[in-house]
């Protein structure tokens, strides 16, 4: 700063008019946070700017990864394509190849067709023959497969009658021995009946000999006196 350009007013005794620093300081401060400000806006942007570029970036990217997959699935397909195209190629190749052989056999073998048309022609007439003779030993078959149709119907319905009469007689057993059954049944109830009263006889009985021995041994305790042991 040269000597025409101090904003400083002197003091009569020296210095600088405290107004004019304290003026100086806040203008100086006022332009510093203009600076500052103007900075930080400055900073602002570009740190806007570097996150859509990195925005952008990270887009492109994900786009050239998707290129490059999408490029890789083509090459696959295309190389597939080839290998089917090279196969179908060999597989032509051969064919005409095999079609050429097929060729020359139709030539050598056409003489040996004529000769097996002619046996063709022989084979059928004795096939036609054959087959009328199968034919009347089918129609031959068929009539004994009748009778013996006709035998089995005969044989089923007299093991039909049998059954039925079988069956008839085992309901009339079944029925007789449900009726002697009940009739058993019957009798030994009444003879447990029997027995029952039988049994309340003899408990009588039972009881009147007890009382009778107990009587006794007791006539013969007051005859034999005290001493008297059995």
């Amino acid at each position: 700063m040269g000597e025409g350009s101090n904003p400083f007013r002197g003091t009569t005794f020296g210095g600088f008019n405290r107004q004019d620093v304290l003026n100086y300081l806040s203008t100086a401060e006022t332009e510093h946070e203009k600076v500052v400000a103007g900075l930080r806006a400055e900073l602002d942007e570009c740190q806007k700017g570097r996150a859509e570029d990195q925005l952008r970036l990270e887009e492109l990217e994900a786009k050239l990864s998707s290129e490059t997959k999408r490029s890789v699935a083509v090459q696959d397909e295309l190389d597939k394509a080839e290998a089917e195209r090279q196969k179908k190629s060999n597989a032509l190749k051969q064919a005409e190849e095999e079609m050429k052989l097929l060729r020359a056999s139709i030539v050598e073998l056409e003489p040996k067709a004529l000769a097996y048309g002619r046996i063709r022609d022989r084979a059928a007439a004795i096939e036609l023959d054959a087959h009328e003779r199968a034919q009347l030993t089918l129609d031959q078959a068929k009539g004994e497969v009748s009778q013996i149709q006709e035998d089995c119907v005969s044989w089923m319905l007299e093991v039909q009658s049998g059954y039925n009469r079988l069956r008839t007689e085992l309901n009339e057993t079944f029925t007789k021995s449900t009726v002697e059954l009940e009739l058993i049944c019957k009798t030994f109830d009444r003879i447990a009946q029997e027995f029952d009263g039988h049994e309340e006889v003899m408990q009588s009985i039972c009881s009147k000999v007890e009382e009778m021995r107990s009587k006794s041994e007791e006539d013969l305790v007051t005859i034999g006196g005290p001493e008297l042991k059995y």
